[in-house]
């Protein structure tokens, strides 16, 4: 994701609808600004943040070495425990500090980001030089006094420590005219103004109030960024790694009716070793994500760091299409958790969802016929299978003692 430092312009105009309406020196107000990727829809801004995290915590993760860096800074809005902290400290002698230019890295998280940033509709851009132009062949007798001068000599002084192109953020205006009257000069001149920017269907902004912070993330004097994730697996790490058995014995938990049971169920996979359990608690999400939904516990920090890892997988539509066991197919071998037992899980639970169910084909009295053995994983998907078996036995191979 590009990051575009920028200026944001607020056009301060009074009744432009005054026949005697003049521009005044004031009229434009420019503050610091940042925008992310200006092709960043509604539905994928979510998945970009989650990107820009994890390319901002690349290094720093890479780098990290529990051996020397010990003192950490903990940026608030973050997915992170106390209880996987204090498995730091115990483990690796961490220590928290209150100033982050102490410390040897600081913690970083997806939700921390998206409260820095706001989405704007129909937001327009425009740049410095554009701004500049359209001022200078303007009238100046729309400008009271030398009203003129001074704004073209406060964007030559903008140019000269941005640039020409520096981008320019414009508010859209709330300003129209109601009556079929010919506008006045100064209606106008904000007319003709609109035109030299370009509106965006969706501008993602850094808030004003958070400015300071992002820069600071962006700007980091030590490189040393981690995420909450990365805290979570690195506090996870000796923990238990869950087995067919576990997963079966989850599964039973979260079925039942009693809340003490769906907790514990919880508590279990909140704190195994996540990285090394990854399949097992995709599937549990994917299966279950209305049922971990509507217990207290879907709330808790402890859960709600695991949860924020796998929300992906809550794949709560179309049960009887392809398309949502494709998603998870896709998503499994993304994060190289693609095993040949969640493969045939997956093959078994879409041919009897979408084949069997949906179409009537296998049914009693049907003429038509389709073997699970001809559903195959497409070619991207079968190369990151876990395990060097031909896929195309898999689905002639199901076994009814799978630990799903």
């Amino acid at each position: 994701m590009k990051i575009n430092k920028s200026l944001h312009l607020t056009v301060n105009y009074t009744d432009f609808s005054k026949t005697d309406a003049k521009i005044d020196k004031d009229v434009f107000l420019f503050k610091r600004s940042i925008f992310l990727d200006k092709n960043i829809s509604y539905s994928d801004v979510e998945k970009k943040l989650q990107d820009l995290t994890q390319t901002l915590c690349k290094q720093g993760e890479s780098n990290f070495d529990s051996k020397i860096h010990k003192k950490y800074y903990r940026y608030p809005n973050i997915n992170l425990s106390r209880d996987k902290m204090d498995n730091c400290k115990q483990k690796y002698g961490m220590a928290k500090v209150l100033n982050k230019d102490k410390a040897d890295f600081s913690i970083i998280g997806q939700k921390m980001i998206e409260k820095t940033v706001q989405q704007h509709w129909r937001m327009s851009l425009s740049s410095l030089g554009s701004i500049l132009s359209f001022i200078d062949i303007s009238d100046s007798a729309l400008y009271v006094d030398n009203a003129k001068d001074i704004i073209i000599a406060n964007l030559t002084k903008l140019i000269e420590e941005h640039g020409v192109e520096f981008p320019v953020s414009v508010n859209p205006h709330n300003y129209y005219r109601y009556t079929n009257d010919k506008a006045n000069p100064a209606e106008a001149w904000l007319e003709d103004f609109r035109k030299i920017t370009k509106s965006e269907s969706y501008l993602n902004t850094v808030k004003e109030e958070h400015m300071d912070t992002f820069e600071e993330i962006l700007n980091s004097k030590t490189g040393m960024l981690v995420s909450d994730v990365f805290m979570n697996n690195l506090a996870s790490e000796d923990s238990h790694v869950l087995s067919g058995k576990d997963y079966k014995q989850i599964r039973s938990l979260l079925k039942s009716t009693n809340k003490e049971d769906k907790a514990v169920g919880m508590s279990i996979m909140s704190n195994c070793n996540i990285q090394k359990s990854r399949t097992y608690l995709a599937l549990l999400f994917f299966h279950f994500s209305e049922t971990l939904r509507g217990t207290p516990m879907w709330n808790q920090v402890a859960f709600k760091s695991l949860r924020r890892e796998f929300e992906k997988y809550c794949l709560e539509y179309n049960h009887y299409h392809s398309n949502r066991y494709s998603q998870c197919v896709q998503y499994l071998a993304e994060d190289g958790a693609l095993t040949v037992n969640a493969a045939e899980h997956l093959i078994t639970i879409m041919f009897d969802n979408v084949i069997n169910q949906s179409t009537g084909i296998n049914s009693d009295n049907n003429m038509f016929i389709l073997d699970k053995a001809s559903v195959k994983l497409a070619p991207a998907a079968k190369a990151k299978v876990k395990n060097d078996v031909d896929l195309s036995q898999i689905a002639l191979d199901m076994q009814s003692d799978l630990p799903f």
